[in-house]
């Protein structure tokens, strides 16, 4: 089997980062931890599973310790989590099957992130759970490249929503797509500092905009913040529109642009945005977005349709569509 390093970046994360790394410690071939300040027991809990512990100036670019990381790193494959992640086991075989079989250099895993606070989210999927006495009311999803072959010259880009994305490309790497979810739980820690990094995180999403102006992300990254925590609608379409025009066959980038002008009342061009992908892709994103613009619309008969389409890829939003199917017979 290929050989797997784990990069990881940390600070004060002594809640989680046993948990991660207990979940992938027998999986990876060695794991690499770069610490940013942490002043708690992060740092004595990593030396549990690794020597590998790297301390690192913060220096408001979340790129620089991730790059910091692959420095380091003598895997053939990179994997990387964050602390309040973990990976389960059946991600992990399906994540050694692609590394000795599959035909890409790099793949997108998707993180479930467990939520109360986006469930109203159109991506958002219904699933009560507990989670360290924690209830939550279900969880979203979205897909990030977490898993690249190690190569010269790949690194990060961004100050913050780092991404290794534009470097891969200009490697003329294929990026693939995987079914091995990981897990996220990042609202373990209080709302106050979730909402509170949001901010910071906004600061830096704009200096992205100044440096890499040509990256279609970080136009939908802003788009996402305008969205969910300044709920300027107006501002979020206007990015949404810019990220799509910069790469049209982006599917997250046409769900959010459709997103966003629904959200405005401008369900018709939502669906203009959206009928052409039908041409190229089979996503149970884009079939149940459709199915709700039509059913809003009262086209019940191609809501339907759209449903049962998504139904056919075995989605894991199954209960959430049959509900929106029998409320379209109703």
């Amino acid at each position: 089997m290929p050989t797997i390093s784990l990069c990881l970046i940390t600070k004060n994360e002594e809640q989680f980062i046993e948990d991660c790394l207990a979940s992938v410690k027998d999986f990876v071939t060695e794991i690499i931890v770069v610490d940013t300040g942490s002043s708690d027991k992060t740092k004595e809990i990593a030396r549990k599973f690794t020597d590998k512990i790297v301390d690192f100036t913060w220096c408001d670019d979340f790129s620089a310790p991730r790059n910091e990381a692959l420095k380091h790193a003598t895997g053939d494959w990179i994997l990387v989590l964050d602390a309040d992640e973990i990976l389960p086991a059946e991600s992990k075989a399906k994540i050694k099957e692609a590394i000795e079989n599959g035909d890409a250099g790099a793949y997108y895993l998707p993180q479930v992130t467990f939520t109360n606070l986006y469930t109203n989210d159109p991506t958002f999927i219904r699933n009560p759970i507990t989670i360290k006495d924690k209830p939550f009311s279900g969880y979203i999803a979205g897909d990030i490249i977490r898993l690249f072959q190690h190569k010269r010259g790949v690194t990060y880009d961004n100050f913050v929503h780092e991404t290794v994305e534009y470097s891969l490309q200009s490697k003329k790497m294929k990026i693939g797509w995987l079914a091995a979810p990981f897990l996220h739980f990042h609202e373990l820690k209080e709302t106050s500092h979730v909402h509170g990094k949001q901010e910071y995180y906004a600061q830096l999403s704009f200096k992205n905009l100044e440096k890499y102006p040509q990256h279609s992300k970080n136009y939908y990254d802003i788009s996402l913040y305008y969205h969910a925590y300044q709920k300027d609608e107006q501002k979020a379409l206007a990015y949404a529109e810019k990220a799509v025009k910069l790469e049209p066959q982006r599917i997250e980038f046409r769900l959010n642009l459709s997103f966003r002008l629904r959200d405005v009342g401008r369900r018709q061009e939502a669906l203009a945005v959206l009928l052409p992908l039908l041409k190229t892709h089979r996503d149970e994103r884009v079939f149940i977005e459709l199915g709700d613009l039509f059913a809003a619309d009262g086209n019940k008969a191609n809501a339907q349709t759209m449903y049962q389409k998504a139904l056919q890829l075995n989605t894991p939003r199954k209960e959430l569509i049959l509900q929106k199917i029998a409320n379209c017979k109703s």
